[in-house]
């Protein structure tokens, strides 16, 4: 008995320290790395929107100078949102003509973000290091991870989460594709398996200006 118990550890220790090494990994991508937003350069990207089948549902297209200066709105939609902190205009494109709106953000806006961000950090569950992908002749490396936010006291206790795929590059260290599924959230009921895919493309030019 003692022979078969000291081989189950012996098998099963290299697996914990491969997970323990996997979740710091992905841990430490938020603090400055692939996975923190508050350092991801200048970038536009497509967010494809599936249901569970994989029919297609919508199509968002959006400029990210930072997390706090972007504009996004549903492709076809008619209607886009330029946001710089806590400041909002909306126009029919993704540039504009612009029009102030009312400011539905608070005026810690962008501290709600970081603390939300360390957040998913420290909620990190079930994290896979899948290695080196193809994907469309493409070599990524992938990581896999489930997350959510803290109940928020100041908006009804507020809180979201979901599964997310990122694909990496490895020689810039960036994101490239982005699935996330399993969606909960505070205000929905059940889990959505609805898809969504981020495809980015970056660009240091890219500037989002304030509207005069």
């Amino acid at each position: 008995m003692k022979k078969m118990l000291l081989a189950l550890l012996i098998i099963a220790t290299p697996q914990t320290a491969s997970a323990e090494t996997c979740h710091e990994t992905i841990a430490g991508m938020f603090e400055g790395g692939a996975l923190d937003p508050f350092v991801r350069p200048p970038h536009r990207l497509t967010n494809t929107v599936t249901d569970a089948e994989g029919n297609f549902v919508r199509r968002y297209l959006t400029r990210w100078q930072t997390p706090f200066r972007s504009v996004s709105g549903v492709e076809g939609g008619g209607l886009f949102a330029l946001v710089i902190d806590a400041d909002s205009w909306t126009g029919p494109s993704l540039d504009g003509p612009w029009t102030k709106s009312p400011n539905s953000l608070p005026a810690d806006h962008n501290d709600v973000r970081k603390a939300q961000h360390n957040q998913e950090k420290a909620n990190l569950t079930d994290g896979k290091c899948l290695g080196t992908v193809d994907l469309d002749g493409s070599n990524y490396d992938v990581v896999s991870y489930v997350t959510k936010t803290d109940p928020n006291p100041k908006m009804n206790d507020m809180w979201f989460g979901a599964r997310h795929t990122v694909y990496i590059d490895p020689e810039t260290a960036r994101v490239m594709r982005w699935e996330s599924t399993d969606f909960v959230s505070s205000f929905a009921p059940n889990m959505s398996k609805e898809v969504q895919v981020q495809i980015f493309e970056y660009d240091p030019d890219l500037v989002i200006p304030r509207p005069e």
